[in-house]
């Protein structure tokens, strides 16, 4: 409500950018709340959601300044597709012939008579369908958010006609859908959020169970910033070769780092004592994680081959890594990956500047190095 309190990405909680405005159909809203750690918000169900229904905030809640595509439909979009919708109803509805009147006279034995034809309807349902798409081609030259609403066949006119623009577009999913395709992007029973066992004062994922070798810990989507100082965005995956930075939309930004195998002794009695997030008896030395593009998301295939440029103006969340288990992982072992050589090199460099009292070594900030064996061809710096 403060126009004047601008509120940028940083600001917002991580999860939030799953959760999508849309001018005609919100079904949650978010309410500020006031803790010891500072303001924070909440999201709470503002009608009643039926299960399988993607989650939306109102337009009108989000400040003006927040970064919408240019593409996105607006409430007047959707307000002018169901207008349009209405009139192709009207004029477009399959015709039938006129039946004329029966002559009175036989011919060889017979009243002559017109009749209904039955190709009428079939041919006149397959001419809308042209005129439907040729509509919709003529109107994305002027207003492809409203183009992007229309429908193309009689039946989706139909339908579109029935329930109204907004609801045709919505993607909702079914429980069944969601059980067998969905990703749980915080499943309790597979990994828990605690005071991490390697860095004071910040937080680290656990197991929850035994993990196998190669298993799905957690998805990971991402929101694409350009970014010539990837030092704002501690956390995030960038590489020099690109002025892309990937956010995580989840938790990941808990995961611990963890270098290349250290067999030193020192780190051998720490990790067999249950320290560096290891397990007395099941001492692992180096990372237990590592993350790869999702193989289950068509978009990071459609996403690699557009240009970084191009991405940015998406503000795209459709990106995702997997966090995959490198080895087993036991109930209770911290979760850690490597956060690159040169993350490790700025470490280091950053605490020879402070002393050990120095309450600020725990806030250290860098981004994560993204292997640049994973950086697409087209995102690359030219």
């Amino acid at each position: 409500e403060d126009e004047s309190k601008l509120l940028f990405p940083n600001d917002l909680p991580q999860h939030a950018f799953l959760v999508k405005p849309h001018p005609t159909m919100a079904n949650v809203k978010s309410i500020p709340v006031q803790d010891g750690n500072g303001d924070f918000a909440t999201f709470i169900a503002s009608r009643s959601i039926e299960p399988g229904d993607e989650l939306f905030l109102d337009f009108k809640s989000l400040p003006k300044h927040f970064p919408f595509d240019a593409s996105t439909p607006t409430e007047e979009s959707y307000q002018t597709a169901d207008a349009i919708v209405a009139d192709m109803m009207e004029v477009s509805r399959p015709k039938v012939a006129p039946v004329a009147k029966t002559k009175k006279k036989k011919t060889k034995g017979k009243l002559a008579t017109y009749t209904k034809s039955k190709d009428v309807k079939k041919i006149t349902a397959e001419g809308i369908k042209d005129s439907l798409e040729l509509v919709k081609v003529a109107l994305s030259r002027v207003d492809p958010k409203i183009a992007s609403l229309l429908p193309t066949t009689y039946i989706q006119l139909n339908k579109t006609s029935t329930l109204g623009s907004s609801y045709i577009s919505l993607n909702n999913r079914s429980l069944a859908w969601l059980n067998k395709n969905g990703k749980c992007i915080n499943d309790e029973n597979l990994v828990q959020i605690r005071a991490s066992a390697t860095v004071s004062s910040e937080k680290g994922i656990f197991a929850a169970r035994f993990i196998s070798k190669g298993e799905l810990i957690m998805p990971i989507p991402l929101y694409a910033y350009g970014e010539k100082e990837p030092e704002n965005h501690p956390f995030c995956f960038h590489s020099p070769s690109s002025f892309l930075v990937l956010c995580s939309l989840t938790f990941q930004s808990f995961v611990s780092h963890r270098a290349a195998i250290d067999s030193s002794e020192s780190a051998t009695a720490k990790c067999n004592e249950g320290e560096e997030g290891g397990n007395a008896g099941n001492c692992q030395l180096g990372p237990n994680a590592v993350y790869q593009w999702s193989p289950w998301n068509p978009w990071n295939d459609v996403l690699m081959k557009k240009d970084s440029k191009e991405i940015i103006k998406m503000h795209a969340t459709s990106l995702s890594f997997d966090l995959v288990a490198m080895h087993d992982i036991q109930e209770g072992e911290e979760i850690s990956i490597n956060y690159g050589v040169e993350w490790e090199a700025a470490r280091k460099e950053y605490i020879s500047t402070k002393s050990i009292q120095d309450d600020t070594l725990d806030t250290f900030r860098q981004p994560i190095r993204l292997p640049d064996e994973i950086v697409p061809s087209a995102w690359r710096i030219r």
